[in-house]
């Protein structure tokens, strides 16, 4: 009975322990980049310091296709952090900037200083709005790609 007295405390203990924060996300990125980085590097040198061993053996264009997927994997992550920032901030500016547009053409209309000459000109501000429309369609989703699990307290992340 001691004994499991002593192991619930242990567990307890252990489990009431605060746990080191989080690395945040750019330092994860950046790690992961660097890894990636360095990984396709030492490939490179490897097809180039063993490029005939390599042929030789069958394997040469096997370690090409890694290194090239590699560049690739790197490319993406690159994009996915771009993304990551970039995204809602943008497609909240898109809407405002449309919404903006949209009730100035309105204005001009309604004072009568920009008469709709064709039925297309007519149709701009509803097209404007559904392109406003669309834009908060699609923010909830970019929101939850690419701010989740972030701890960013920027607006554009905050839902």
């Amino acid at each position: 009975m001691k004994n499991t007295a002593r192991k619930q405390t242990e567990f307890t203990r252990v489990k009431d322990e605060k746990k080191p924060p989080a690395a945040s996300t750019a330092d994860s990125y950046q790690q992961c980049m660097t890894q990636v980085e360095s990984l396709t590097r030492e490939l490179h040198k490897l097809l180039i310091n063993h490029e005939n061993i390599l042929e030789r053996e069958g394997i040469r264009h096997e370690v090409e296709t890694l290194a090239r997927w590699l560049e690739t994997y790197r490319h993406g992550l690159s994009a996915a952090h771009k993304i990551s920032e970039n995204s809602t901030y943008w497609l909240f500016d898109f809407r405002n900037k449309l919404r903006l547009a949209a009730q100035e053409l309105q204005r001009l209309e309604d004072e009568g200083g920009s008469v709709a000459a064709s039925g297309k000109q007519a149709k701009e501000p509803d097209e404007l709005l559904k392109a406003v429309g669309r834009i908060d369609e699609i923010l909830p989703s970019i929101q939850h790609l690419f701010c989740e699990g972030t701890e960013s307290k920027d607006a554009h992340c905050l839902t």
